[in-house]
């Protein structure tokens, strides 16, 4: 596997890299308009608690819980909530597997169990070895 290398990918767009040195604050200024918007949300979703956080350049700048995780018991939400994320899970599954194609570490045309040998016994509707791409599909 050492030797396998990612295609290179010249036809996506770069980066995008920002100069302001000013982005935290011009971000913290516009905060107050934060809660309002999701507080909407919330009362046309019926939503009784959620919490976010705004990430800028790789830092974590602010966070907020509004409403309860707990509707019999009214406890708050607030940074620390843990939410179940359903069927998110596959999204993230196939973020891993084109960050590690990315990187060379591994190709979507291979098959599945050359990097889980556990799932060789698993057999796909047309008997033919689960490929990696299968995966984000």
């Amino acid at each position: 596997m050492a030797d396998m290398v990612a295609p290179s990918p010249t036809h996506w767009p770069p980066i995008q890299q920002y100069i302001e040195n000013d982005r935290i604050d011009r971000f913290l200024r516009v905060v107050p308009e934060l809660d309002p918007i999701f507080r909407r949300y919330m009362a046309s979703d019926h939503c009784p608690g959620i919490a976010y956080g705004v990430v800028v350049d790789g830092e974590l700048v602010y966070t907020q819980g509004l409403g309860v995780r707990d509707v019999a018991s009214q406890a708050p939400d607030d940074a620390d909530t843990v939410f179940r994320i359903a069927s998110m899970t596959k999204s993230f599954v196939a973020l891993a597997i084109l960050q590690l194609r990315d990187q060379g570490k591994l190709r979507l045309d291979d098959p599945v169990v050359l990097y889980c040998p556990e799932l060789a016994a698993l057999k796909t509707p047309h008997m033919t070895p689960m490929r990696s791409r299968c995966a984000i599909s």
